[in-house]
């Protein structure tokens, strides 16, 4: 297959004419006229080149460049404007556009030979990765990055499950992403068009946070000043993520169970019943099923969102993915702080690969970052990683320790841990879920599986 080229512009006549020049030249070219449009098909497509015009309705062609650089910064970009100011043409450049072509009666011209100049170098580049022995691209899907066995199989599933209407479920402990796929889920479906609308369940309390869902009526409670709509009639025909639903309150979870299973709801203050047509994605880090034992839980609640699971591997069990994912984050940050690529040196790699990052993905990426502000110039030592990763360097999780072991040295770091902060914060349930960014219902479950006493 050939050089693989998206095309997008608004004007529908320019975009077919493009199109087709770039066909009769053995170049793979698809084309958009919606920018949206064009940044759902690469969340499910990768492409060599995006040509795209600058001014279009919805989006910009800086905007959609910015965005296919932060899933792809290798790929290549080509500015077309009618609109040809200095300006905008280094603001392009900034954010890696390969050139910027002003459009004229040589536009096609133009096009073709600056396509001749990145299939060379595309070329070029392939070959020094082939004599360097990293030829293997890497493993991704709308932001998550990984090539274990774990998380193809993570993969597999986005892509199975989300063409498809039905309620899933997104489990793994925090960090580990389940936001990420949340979007990838609604982004390869087909409801990728409408709204994408995120629900924090441990953020408020009951009322606000049914206000949140479902709207209010003017007078519902003190503050309800006037009709509000919720986010389920904000998702409209899109997706609504319902994030960490093991914290919502016992006496919310039924209207949740009627809005998954009739498909309606009521704001609160309000007898009048509305329907909806959104698809719900729930994601959590408790143990529902122990919640369910304590009652905490629904029972139905729990059957009806479990009719798809996706869980989600802690990084401590796909740690051949570290390279591939440090080094991704370390492009990635460095292009947004707008500075020179840094190299990872052998001795950094090796004290990540040693430290067990029981924060995850989500530490891991700020230690990178915090790597890359405190390191050198070109090139990142063990010594910018985070205090508690160099000091972890003989913790658990190293591949010389068995599996059985390194669980349990796990479970006995994570009961200090949690038995410290509670400690600390003078057994303040809400402090302490916050400081070890759990959930509450999180955290009761630990104390209890720990068996912790205020005397511990």
């Amino acid at each position: 297959m050939g050089v693989r080229v998206l095309l997008v512009d608004d004007k529908d006549y320019e975009l077919q004419s493009l199109q087709l020049l770039l066909t009769a030249e053995g170049y793979d070219a698809t084309g958009y006229t919606d920018p949206r449009e064009a940044l759902a098909f690469l969340e499910r497509e990768r492409v060599d080149v995006i040509v795209t015009d600058l001014q279009m309705p919805g989006m910009t062609g800086i905007q959609l460049s910015e965005a296919a650089k932060d899933m792809y910064p290798d790929v290549e970009v080509v500015v077309v404007t009618a609109f040809g100011t200095i300006e905008t043409a280094v603001e392009a450049m900034k954010l890696g556009a390969f050139h910027y072509i002003v459009k004229s009666p040589r536009l096609g011209e133009e096009l073709l030979l600056t396509l001749e100049r990145i299939q060379k170098q595309l070329a070029l580049k392939n070959y020094v990765q082939e004599l360097e022995g990293e030829v293997s691209p890497e493993e991704r899907l709308v932001g998550l990055v990984g090539k274990s066995p774990e998380m193809l199989e993570v993969f597999r599933l986005i892509r199975s499950v989300a063409p498809h209407n039905t309620t899933v479920l997104i489990r793994g402990e925090t960090g580990t992403g389940k936001g990420l796929v949340a979007r990838a889920m609604h982004s390869l479906s087909n409801r990728r068009a409408g709204p994408f609308v995120v629900v924090d369940c441990a953020a408020l309390p009951q009322t606000l946070l049914e206000s949140e869902l479902f709207g209010h009526t003017k007078g519902a409670f003190t503050g309800a000043v006037a009709n509000r709509d919720g986010k389920v009639k904000a998702a409209g025909t899109g997706t609504v993520c319902l994030d960490e639903i093991g914290d919502l309150p016992i006496a919310s979870q039924p209207k949740l169970l009627r809005l998954l299973e009739e498909r309606v709801y009521s704001a609160v203050g309000s007898d009048v019943e509305l329907t909806s047509d959104a698809r719900v994605i729930a994601s959590t880090n408790c143990a529902l099923e122990e919640m369910v034992e304590d009652n905490t839980f629904r029972l139905d609640l729990y059957h009806r969102l479990n009719v798809v699971t996706l869980s989600l591997p802690a990084l401590r069990h796909r740690r051949q993915d570290l390279p591939l994912l440090a080094n991704y984050m370390v492009k990635r940050v460095c292009r947004r702080l707008q500075i020179p690529e840094k190299t990872i040196h052998s001795d950094a790699m090796a004290t990540i690969l040693r430290y067990p990052w029981p924060g995850n993905v989500r530490q891991l990426v700020h230690a990178m970052e915090r790597a890359i502000v405190v390191g050198g110039e070109s090139e990142i030592r063990s010594g910018d990683l985070p205090p508690e990763v160099i000091e972890g360097k003989e913790s658990p999780g190293s591949v010389d320790i068995p599996e059985h072991e390194r669980t349990d040295s796990l479970q006995t770091m994570e009961r200090r841990l949690v038995s410290r902060v509670l400690s600390e914060t003078g057994w303040n349930i809400h402090e302490s879920s916050r400081r070890l960014e759990i959930s509450r219902p999180t955290l009761y479950s630990k104390i209890k599986k720990f068996g912790l006493t205020r005397d511990d």
